[in-house]
């Protein structure tokens, strides 16, 4: 599954999908929206178990808003 948009890993994020998720995320950080990105990143590297990549990409978060 493609996602274009924000609101599409987010949706793949809330229904559990968090590798894909974590993949969607990472190729729209360099959107328009890359705060909103790192946050659900983090979110998905969360579920993931990868605690310093979550870290890392909430920093970056938090830097931004």
């Amino acid at each position: 599954m493609a996602t274009d948009t924000l609101v599409d890993a987010q949706g793949l994020l809330r229904s559990g999908r968090w590798a894909i998720a974590a993949s969607a995320f990472e190729r729209l950080k360099d959107s328009t929206d890359a705060t909103a990105a790192f946050e659900g990143l983090g979110q998905a590297l969360w579920w993931l178990d990868d605690g310093d990549g979550c870290l890392a990409a909430r920093e970056r978060a938090y830097r931004g808003y």
